[in-house]
């Protein structure tokens, strides 16, 4: 069994990239803002893939995922690493009737160093129901 550790991973806000002409950075600057305290980074658009918030000392992960698919929205529902229900989960604005499939899809997805992997704990005695959980498990094979 893994066991999840204090470090939290959230999608950044990635707003106002801008062209430069800086020889030391990228083609482009990106403005990176935490979506839980609002502190904003300005950051190399592809020298990133995470990186610790000054404010709130969060890790602020870069997109990997599209919300026009439902496996992206699946994703970015999973992303706060709390449990979540299958019916939640199944929603039609969020995987739909294939919810829990594209779930499974996100388990072994490289973020960070971390590898996600999917919690699963039984809700009802007297129906099958679960909920669900996404975790971050560093990628040496020990929970972070």
């Amino acid at each position: 069994m893994t066991t999840e550790h204090s470090t939290h991973y959230v999608p950044a806000i990635l707003t106002n990239k801008i062209k430069t002409d800086d020889i030391s950075f990228s083609d482009y600057l990106v403005t990176v803002s935490c979506p839980k305290c609002g502190h904003v980074h300005q950051v190399s658009y592809s020298g990133w893939s995470s990186l610790k918030c000054q404010g709130c000392k969060v890790y602020l992960t870069r997109t990997p995922y599209r919300l026009k698919t439902a496996r992206g929205r699946v994703m970015a529902l999973m992303m706060d690493h709390q449990w979540h229900s299958a019916i939640e989960i199944c929603q039609p604005d969020i995987g739909g009737s294939e919810g829990l499939r594209r779930l499974r899809e996100i388990k072994g997805t490289q973020m960070g160093g971390s590898v996600l992997t999917v919690e699963k704990r039984r809700i009802s005695s007297e129906r099958k129901t679960y909920e669900y959980r996404l975790i971050a498990v560093a990628a040496t094979g020990g929970a972070q």
